[in-house]
C-alpha cells in the first residue's frame, strides 16, 4: 500500500468508515486498519506541510509561487506519494464480512464506498477472497 493509496482512502471518506456490522473478531481488524490509515495520513499531511516549506511555498499563496518552487514541491510530493505507506495487514477480514460492511457505510447520504479506488484499495488490502 502507498502513501497516495492512503490520500485516496482518506479524501473519500474512509476515516468516517463504520465497522458495527463485522463480528467481533473482525471488528478489531478494521478498527486497527482504521487508526494505522490515520496516523499515516497525518505523517503524510505534515511530510507535504513541510515540503512546502522546504521549497519555500507559502500555503496560502500556493498558486502565486515561483514555477521552479512548484516544480520541485510536485516533484518531491509525487515521490513521497509513491513511497510505501509502512502498513501490513497480518490478517485480514473475510469478503462474506464485506456486504453488510459496505451497507452500513452506505447510508444516510454517505456511501464511502461508492468511489471505485476507495472500494478496491479497501478489498485489496482489508478484504480476503
Amino acid at each position: 500500500m502507498k502513501n497516495n493509496d492512503i490520500i485516496i482512502i482518506c479524501n473519500g471518506g474512509f476515516l468516517a468508515a463504520t465497522g458495527h456490522s463485522l463480528p467481533v473478531e473482525h471488528f478489531y481488524k478494521f478498527h486497527k486498519f482504521k487508526r494505522e490509515v490515520a496516523k499515516v495520513n497525518r505523517a503524510i499531511g505534515q511530510a507535504q506541510a513541510d515540503l512546502l516549506k522546504d521549497c519555500g511555498i507559502d500555503r496560502e499563496k500556493f498558486g502565486e509561487a515561483p514555477a521552479e518552487a512548484l516544480e520541485r514541491f510536485n516533484a518531491a510530493n509525487n515521490a513521497l506519494r509513491e513511497e510505501d505507506a509502512g502498513i501490513k495487514v497480518k490478517s485480514r477480514i473475510p469478503m462474506e464480512c464485506y456486504k453488510a460492511f459496505y451497507d452500513e457505510n452506505n447510508k444516510e447520504g454517505r456511501d464511502i464506498f461508492a468511489d471505485m479506488d476507495v472500494e478496491a484499495i479497501i478489498i485489496d488490502n482489508l478484504f480476503k477472497e
